[in-house]
């Protein structure tokens, strides 16, 4: 597992630093045609002692650059991997143009206030998302199509290259934390957001990042690196914040106007052939919701998972692997397992307004045949699964989920927003619900 996070680490810093690992190319290749240059003249008959002199000058002074700009390189890099000196934290306020605006008091943009986004609040989090019944009502019932966004993912390449030293200790701080905390810290290609999700577009466009991508946007936009020694923010992610101040409010940027890289969340709830819901509690060495409980596939959009004919279905497509993978069932075929429909869609306001999809899924399998993969979750499946038997028990359920201490503190936000979505599902079309997940009769059974 370290290994591959090194790779990744050393392949990203490669691209962000483009100059730097270029001049050191050129370096070592000055010195290694160089030596043989020198080698060759050396060997041959009739020696030009002056020219094979100055070969070997070059030779030996692109040695001594190419050492000290590699010097150069790692010390800079480890300047930010003491545990003891630095620290990330989480900024609670934004300066700009002279006035300080708290992130708790930001607003969805104009345009998403006219498609209904509201505010919902996951005070055991001390979190919060933008929401709208609108647009859950349109991804439940129409299917876009979907269409790939080239300019986005350059505009943010280019961004992230022009403040690599602005952004970069973050990098390299949380990837040597997370080697020593035994945290999963991998690189991914991703399937990200481009534009908003309205009902005046028949497309939705996508473009491709790494998570690696993510972390350096939607996630440090709302941290500060800091120096503990002085406790002063050293670098201030917060600059970095997708939003502008229009009527006199601090508003969070529509998609299509950020450049923050949106890789795309998903989240299903799963319900068994034998209907039971199934939810999982992560272990400590996840990146996102650590030790907490999460939908029974939650995590983000692989490229992979894009279908090029519908963004409904690329959505499915993440949501259902998650799925699978989490589950224990990644040697099976989605397509055989699982039939999924997407709830809804939030705005993760403290993640720079990262869009998230959730879903629920009915599973071809017992709950039984559901085990959880280690990696990502570590509780026993018999400990955090109820059958249901009928929609008034699911209704019960989701508000004992959301009021029950043991499960209230310790939902992620994702798990939050899956129950939330279901619920004002069911309070608009209770029987189309009943339908898809197959349960007519009453009672409720907690195991």
């Amino acid at each position: 597992m370290k290994i591959r996070m090194y790779f990744d680490y050393y392949k990203y810093l490669f691209f962000i630093k483009k100059s730097e690992t270029s001049i050191l190319i050129i370096d070592l290749l000055l010195f290694i045609f160089s030596t043989k240059a020198f080698f060759m003249q050396w060997g041959l008959t009739e020696k030009n002692i002056l020219h094979s002199a100055s070969i070997f000058i070059v030779a030996v002074l692109s040695l001594i650059k190419f050492i000290y700009d590699t010097y150069k390189m790692i010390t800079d890099l480890k300047k930010y991997n003491d545990k003891g000196s630095f620290s990330i934290n989480s900024v609670e306020s934004i300066l700009y143009k002279n006035n300080l605006y708290f992130l708790n008091d930001i607003y969805p943009s104009t345009v998403e206030e006219g498609y209904g986004f509201t505010r919902i609040d996951i005070t055991s989090q001390d979190d919060f998302v933008f929401y709208s019944e609108k647009v859950n009502d349109l991804l439940w019932e129409k299917v876009f199509q979907t269409e790939i966004n080239n300019n986005k993912e350059k505009k943010i390449k280019r961004m992230l290259s022009a403040e690599k030293e602005e952004l970069l200790p973050f990098f390299n701080h949380h990837f040597n934390n997370s080697i020593r905390d035994n945290k999963y810290f991998f690189n991914q290609k991703k399937l990200c957001l481009s534009n908003d999700v309205y009902a005046d577009e028949s497309k939705i466009y996508c473009h491709k990042g790494s998570y690696y991508d993510t972390f350096l946007t939607n996630h440090v936009c709302t941290k500060a690196l800091y120096k503990k020694n002085n406790d002063l923010i050293f670098k201030n992610g917060s600059n970095y914040f997708p939003f502008e101040v229009y009527e006199n409010k601090f508003r969070i940027k529509e998609i299509k106007h950020s450049t923050i890289n949106n890789e795309i969340g998903v989240s299903t709830l799963g319900f068994t052939s034998d209907n039971y819901l199934i939810i999982w509690k992560q272990n400590e060495h996840a990146q996102s919701s650590s030790n907490l409980f999460v939908p029974t596939g939650s995590g983000s959009s692989d490229w992979n998972d894009y279908d090029e004919a519908s963004f409904n279905q690329s959505i499915i497509n993440g949501m259902e692997r998650e799925l699978l993978e989490e589950s224990g069932l990644i040697n099976s075929s989605s397509g055989e397992l699982c039939e999924t429909k997407i709830l809804g869609f939030f705005r993760w306001v403290k993640r720079g307004g990262k869009p998230e999809f959730v879903g629920i899924t009915k599973i071809k399998a017992k709950s039984s045949d559901l085990i959880p993969l280690e990696v990502e979750v570590r509780e026993s499946r018999t400990q955090h699964r109820w059958q249901i038997k009928s929609i008034d028990d699911l209704i019960q359920l989701i508000f004992k989920l959301k009021e029950n201490p043991e499960y209230k503190n310790s939902m992620s936000v994702p798990l939050y927003m899956c129950l939330t979505s279901l619920e004002s599902r069911i309070r608009k079309n209770r029987e189309e619900v009943e339908s898809f997940l197959g349960i007519k009769s009453s009672g409720l059974k907690d195991r």
